[in-house]
């Protein structure tokens, strides 16, 4: 089992090789055994609630995809911000923008139920036709998605939530600095990562709508 040091030292010497700054003075992440991961059907449910939202600001009937996750138990997961969303006869262009980001969100956390095999540098957007091909066809049954999941080791997801905690530093940064993104890596991208990140491991045991991203 890996101490947070040791975690730090290893997402640092990456960052170093892959020519990103590092703060040495960046406190560590949380102990293994005191973390409490979040479990694979609750991952795979927040990934097709955050789902059929994005469907919903692309133009899918609101209508029959409510009636679809109150049908199929996932309606009672929606945040209480999402609750609103769903009920909202139309969004606004930057409500639009803020839920295609989530795609983001539903990348990393594809990863962390296997769905996904490699996360690499966040220097670009994730392809939604990736995502597609990962999630249940549209208003099917979701049993099978979710029986599915399976949830990576607790270490190798802290490994990973301690880079991204890193990342987002250096990206921030650079973004605070008007400064050129390291290793071009998307400031918005990282920023999802993180937040996604941070619900599945359980920051601070606050639940989705709360979830901050510090640095």
């Amino acid at each position: 089992m890996k101490t947070p040091f040791e975690r730090k030292l290893e997402s640092e010497r990456f960052l170093i090789a892959n020519g990103i700054p590092i703060n040495e003075n960046l406190p560590m992440i949380e102990k293994e055994e005191e973390t409490e991961l979040r479990g694979q059907a609750e991952i795979a449910r927040r990934i097709l609630i955050l789902s059929y939202l994005n469907m919903i600001a692309e133009g899918e009937n609101r209508e029959e995809i409510i009636r679809f996750l109150k049908g199929s138990n996932l309606w009672e997961g929606c945040s209480p911000i999402e609750t609103e969303l769903f009920d909202a006869e139309e969004f606004s262009e930057q409500e639009k923008i803020n839920i295609s980001w989530q795609s983001e969100a539903i990348w990393i956390m594809l990863w962390a139920i296997k769905k996904i095999e490699k996360l690499n540098l966040p220097t670009h957007q994730c392809e939604v036709r990736k995502i597609v091909e990962c999630l249940p066809n549209y208003l099917e049954p979701i049993d099978q998605f979710i029986c599915e999941a399976e949830l990576r080791d607790k270490s190798e997801i802290l490994d990973k939530s301690d880079l991204i905690y890193r990342l987002h530093w250096a990206a921030r940064q650079a973004w605070i600095n008007k400064e050129r993104m390291p290793a071009n890596i998307s400031h918005e991208v990282i920023m999802e990562w993180h937040y996604a990140i941070n619900w599945i491991t359980n920051y601070e045991n606050l639940e989705w709508d709360d979830i901050t991203t510090d640095t």
